[in-house]
């Protein structure tokens, strides 16, 4: 708990939100999380394209994607597996 007796996660947790969000929802997504008890101090916002010109990945028909990442100083080549959904594992 906070000064303001507000939940907060441990110091080493915190939310980030990038999809979705644009001048219009962030202040409801603000408002939701304050309603249900927690702070708002562990949320860090994106900038995703709602929030720069309103451009996503269906309108600009193209997506980017993390593929590559150096953790402790060792390369790591990150991927998704679609064990879920075999058509996107097709692609």
């Amino acid at each position: 708990m906070n000064t303001k007796g507000k939940k907060v996660l441990p110091r080493y947790l915190r939310v980030l939100q990038g999809d979705g969000i644009s001048y219009e929802t962030l202040q409801s997504v603000l408002d939701g999380v304050d309603e249900a008890g927690w702070s708002t101090q562990d949320l860090v916002f994106g900038s995703g394209g709602a929030l720069l010109q309103k451009v996503d990945r269906d309108t600009q028909k193209c997506a980017f994607k993390c593929s590559f990442a150096v953790i402790d100083d060792k390369p790591v080549t990150v991927l998704l597996l679609a064990v879920i959904n075999m058509v996107l594992r097709a692609l």
